[in-house]
């Protein structure tokens, strides 16, 4: 997602992405992650990334996503 200023990209990520989506009335996104099949009483955990960037394209966005989660 690109800033209101059109000077930054907006990026949320998760180590186990089940879906993404977009409210753009309240301009946020989420990625929600998957936590697999728990039992009752199980517990599952998931660990998110924010970023913003300045001055980047998409591409280089998504490269570094990537370098973080490798």
């Amino acid at each position: 997602m690109r800033s209101y200023d059109g000077k930054h990209l907006i990026a949320v990520s998760a180590d186990k992405p089940l879906f993404l989506f977009a409210n753009l009335e309240f301009a946020c996104i989420h990625c929600c992650p998957s936590f697999g099949a728990l039992e009752p009483g199980q517990e599952g955990t998931a660990n998110g990334k924010f970023l913003v960037s300045p001055n980047t394209t998409r591409d280089e966005l998504r490269d570094r996503l990537e370098t973080l989660w490798a």
